[in-house]
């Protein structure tokens, strides 16, 4: 097991590897230090995390490596000090809140929602490039169809009729998908 002073010294050069020894090495007390000062063990790794991650950006800072651990230990304390005034919320288990009405898309509607995105993306890539590229171009990102033929180099009308085939073409495969589900 290398020495702590020899492995803070490495980490500062950016070592990676020594600093993650250095995590490994306390994360196990961090933690608990942290779940004894908010009680919640999600909150107490979020602590403890954050804790390492600002460590690791003002490692420069400490001078004395036999210091590490009481240094860690006023960062960890200050993370947690950052999550109380935090809660605003009060936490309730979760069998309470669940016949609380939310605006949040559920696991269905997210589920149904990330389907019909893959289908529309199928879809847009069933088409022959000219007419892709157009519809992504004026659809997703927002061009103009002026923009949109100075980009592809083509004629404004080109460009209609791009987007006129291509529309053609999502409508029949959106109303045989429908046909096909119903």
């Amino acid at each position: 097991m290398v020495d702590l002073p020899v492995l803070i010294l490495q980490a500062k050069q950016g070592d990676v590897a020594a600093y993650s020894a250095i995590v490994q090495r306390f994360q196990d007390t961090a933690v608990g230090y942290a779940y004894g000062i908010l009680g919640n063990h999600d909150a107490a790794k979020d602590a403890a995390q954050e804790a390492f991650l600002e460590a690791y950006g003002c490692l420069g800072e400490l001078r004395e490596p036999r210091a590490f651990a009481a240094w860690l230990r006023r960062i960890i304390f200050k993370q947690c000090d950052r999550i109380t005034r935090r809660r605003a919320l009060t936490e309730v288990p979760l069998e309470i809140a669940e016949g609380v009405p939310t605006r949040e898309p559920g696991p269905v509607e997210i589920y149904e929602q990330r389907e019909l995105q893959a289908f529309v993306a199928h879809a847009l890539q069933q088409l022959p490039e000219e007419q892709r590229l157009a519809i992504t171009l004026f659809y997703l990102s927002g061009y103009s169809h002026q923009e949109v033929a100075d980009f592809l180099n083509l004629t404004k009308s080109q460009v209609n009729n791009r987007l006129y085939s291509a529309r053609n073409t999502l409508k029949e495969r959106i109303f045989a998908m429908a046909k096909a589900t119903l």
